[in-house]
């Protein structure tokens, strides 16, 4: 799978980055994703911070857990403020993205819509066109993470 990773640490230029990266119709950006309790990012947070020589926990789970980052949205991503690819243009003209993503929509309809329940949630599919989006590049944000950043570039 083919993904991007934006690395660094508090104000090095990393939001400034997924910033223009996010100006693409064709990336899905991610940012900051395994501060959501929900993610399965955060289950390998013990290798987050410290290069391990025993990396097989990253080894076994981090294919999958970025798998599922990249089709999962989230509390802490940035607003669409371009057209994407894989949003319906509909959905984007009736307002329903900023509906799934702001927090007292959302509230409503995780009532109704228990798929949109936790911090981090699949978007739906009548705001997301989910083939489209399998295509976008993902681009993670993880910032202070140089022990997942030196597994990525060593094995990945």
């Amino acid at each position: 799978m083919d993904y991007c990773i934006i690395a660094g640490h508090g104000r090095s230029g990393t939001n400034w980055l997924l910033e223009l990266l996010d100006l693409s119709s064709q990336t899905f950006c991610r940012n900051e994703p395994y501060g959501s309790e929900t993610s399965p990012l955060r289950e390998l947070d013990e290798d987050r911070f410290v290069n391990r020589t025993d990396q097989t926990a990253l080894d076994r789970r981090w294919d999958d857990a970025v798998l599922w980052t990249a089709n999962h949205m989230g509390e802490r991503d940035r607003p669409i403020v371009v057209p994407k690819d894989h949003v319906y243009p509909v959905s984007r003209t009736l307002g329903l993205y900023r509906m799934v993503r702001g927090p007292r929509y959302r509230k409503v309809l995780r009532s109704i819509l228990p798929s949109l329940r936790g911090g981090e949630w699949r978007p739906p599919s009548w705001v997301f066109n989910r083939a489209r989006l399998a295509e976008a590049l993902p681009v993670l944000k993880l910032v202070s993470s140089p022990g997942w950043l030196v597994y990525v570039l060593k094995r990945r």
